[in-house]
């Protein structure tokens, strides 16, 4: 039996693939036949591949029009800060993930964040062949020396892809720092006397708080929401203050205001037998000073015709 190399080639297009990861495997050898027997294959050599179909068809596998949104978008999730927040703290842990589906025409990932569109920090940067895992957590990274205001931090994770470009994702987070105490004024209450039991509390804050609360004489806070009427009071010397958090947790407290209660200075009206009994009273007090009156009167007549 004589033996020849053999070059073969052969063009071919696989049909219907789906999306997805694939592997070819090419196979080199011969058959042999025998009469009476079955054929027997001899495999010298084999060689595998793996590829990526992405939004093809059957009819343009060669030139696939690239999904990458939909097949290779890397996946992040924040973990810290949670959502939107108001801190009056000037620097926050960044404590991220980022879920990476490798492929067979995976080449690089990047991830990296912005603070307020600017100021790119790199956290990640490395060829595919270095990556270990899919996941990558960050949990050791602080923003500082952040301003009073509003800031946004936008995570970013980028992959590039073999043939068909790159694919990435974002993930933006909005922080409101706010280190200001919020301030009391206007405080209607003043170190004075006050006539009657009943006394009107008005007062403004600079920034909108959601807590408020007021401490009389002491006696520990009482929450309110707003403006309100300090009611039976009692007679002598008391102390207001106004406590207050805005939302980022700041508190501010008013001065201690001293004053003070007397009774009120409104006559109390009389009802029943009582307003009978004054009614009289008056009646008589009136007509004896009209008699007096008259007596003194008539005496000063009777001095000047005896002059």
């Amino acid at each position: 039996m004589w033996f020849e190399t053999t070059k073969v080639f052969s063009s071919t297009k696989l049909p219907n693939l789906s999306e997805g990861n694939h592997n070819v495997t090419i196979y080199y050898g011969y058959q042999e036949h025998y009469r009476n027997s079955p054929a027997r294959y001899l495999v010298f050599a084999q060689s595998t591949e793996a590829f990526a179909v992405v939004n093809s068809n059957s009819t343009n596998v060669n030139t696939p029009n690239s999904d990458l949104n939909a097949y290779t978008k890397p996946e992040i999730s924040i973990n810290s800060p949670s959502g939107n927040i108001t801190t009056n703290s000037t620097s926050f842990p960044l404590n991220f993930s980022v879920n990476f589906t490798r492929s067979s025409v995976s080449t690089a990932l990047s991830i990296y964040y912005l603070l307020d569109g600017k100021d790119n920090t790199t956290l990640f940067n490395n060829g595919i062949s270095y990556i270990d895992g899919s996941v990558f957590t960050f949990s050791n990274h602080t923003i500082s020396n952040l301003s009073d205001g509003i800031h946004n931090v936008t995570i970013q994770a980028k992959a590039y892809y073999l043939y068909i470009g790159s694919g990435s994702e974002e993930s933006t987070v909005q922080i409101t720092v706010d280190t200001m105490s919020p301030a009391i004024t206007d405080l209607s209450i003043e170190n004075k006397t006050y006539s009657g039991s009943s006394i009107p509390l008005k007062f403004q804050t600079s920034e909108n708080t959601p807590w408020i609360a007021y401490n009389l004489d002491n006696q520990g806070n009482t929450t309110i929401q707003g403006n309100v009427t300090l009611s039976k009071l009692t007679n002598g010397t008391h102390s207001i203050i106004i406590y207050a958090y805005d939302a980022a947790g700041n508190s501010g407290a008013s001065q201690t205001t001293f004053f003070t209660v007397t009774p009120s200075q409104n006559p109390t009206p009389i009802s029943g037998i009582g307003t009978v009994i004054a009614i009289l009273a008056a009646v008589v007090v009136v007509g004896v000073g009209v008699l007096l009156f008259r007596r003194h009167r008539k005496a000063s007549k009777s001095e000047s015709e005896t002059v």
